[in-house]
């Protein structure tokens, strides 16, 4: 299957470095700038950014000088994360504007895992499809499909780069192509093996491995 370039954008906890979610430094501890070049160099076309590391980042650089930066990497997506209160109703959501469709067992009725995947997947086919014009934005990662600690340490702790994994990436990008998606994709891996990695390994090892897993697509 031949296709045209595809847009890859690393989010923010990939590059990251020793910051790490829900501890005293959130930030990044590489410099903006470093790790702008970093991810340009080796292909990237997006990168993401943090509302903590934003703040801090604008401690020493200015918005305007931030933008020259992007500019001149040629990042043509950014992506800023944190959208908070999504879950709210009645006023408190009118004043965000927001509206989703949310799928969760809510802690009623929970039976086996095997159970609720297959329910999981008869909701989506039967209730959440989603008109490809809504899909604005896709974020990859890998791990596996059991673990011996809790689903938010999996999430933050040991996720892996694609490919290194159980999970189906190529099986889920597939499906999205042809749905028509052509937006960015997002790689976003939150490990602490990959906190100590330096940045351009970091980066590198980001890129080849995502865009590995879609079908006739080379390395820029």
């Amino acid at each position: 299957m031949i296709m045209q370039d595809v847009d890859l954008l690393v989010s923010y906890w990939t590059l990251a470095g020793a910051a790490c979610p829900h501890s005293e430094i959130e930030y990044s501890l590489f410099d903006f700038k470093d790790r702008v070049s970093a991810a340009a160099k080796v292909g990237f076309q997006g990168i993401g950014l943090k509302e903590v590391d934003l703040a801090h980042t604008l401690e020493r650089r200015s918005l305007k000088e931030m933008r020259q930066i992007l500019d001149d990497n040629g990042i043509a997506h950014v992506e800023l994360e944190f959208l908070t209160d999504w879950f709210l109703e009645g006023e408190r959501k009118k004043k965000i504007g927001q509206d989703q469709t949310n799928v969760a067992d809510g802690g009623r009725g929970a039976r086996s895992q095997a159970h609720q995947d297959r329910r999981f997947r008869y909701a989506c086919r039967t209730h959440a499809r989603i008109p490809v014009r809504y899909l604005l934005g896709v974020e990859l990662n890998d791990g596996t499909l059991e673990c011996p600690w809790s689903l938010h340490e999996d999430t933050i702790n040991h996720r892996r780069l694609c490919g290194e994994g159980e999970f189906d990436v190529k099986g889920f990008v597939n499906c999205l192509l042809k749905a028509g998606y052509a937006g960015p994709w997002g790689i976003e891996v939150l490990s602490e093996d990959l906190r100590k990695k330096p940045l351009e390994d970091a980066a590198t090892r980001a890129f080849n491995t995502t865009i590995a897993q879609f079908p006739g697509v080379e390395r820029r």
